[in-house]
């Protein structure tokens, strides 16, 4: 996981406490419920962008679920094609020794 600067740190608590402003807790709460919370929501909407931009290149198949939630699958019949994808990717961004 990203570790988020200071800035965007302080926007995630404040933006927090004007928005429960009987809020109140610890540093490990706070980091865990308020900070986590909002990176999540965060990360949620650019999720969904990039899921509309998959379904849009036929790389995911988006299906409406007995919920009526809408579910995301791989496209089977472009498996091969994203391989070579996801191949090529790693391939220019080798994974940094940890």
């Amino acid at each position: 996981m990203c570790r988020i600067g200071k800035a965007q740190l302080e926007h995630h608590v404040l933006t927090y406490m004007v928005e429960n402003k009987d809020a109140q807790d610890t540093v490990q709460g706070i980091g865990e419920w308020w900070v986590m919370q909002q990176e999540i929501e965060y990360q949620l909407a650019d999720i969904g962008e990039l899921l509309n931009e998959l379904v849009e290149k036929d790389f995911v198949i988006r299906l409406k679920g007995a919920d009526s939630r809408l579910h995301y699958r791989i496209n089977r019949n472009r498996e091969t094609e994203i391989k070579a994808l996801l191949a090529q990717t790693d391939q220019q961004n080798p994974a940094s020794p940890e």
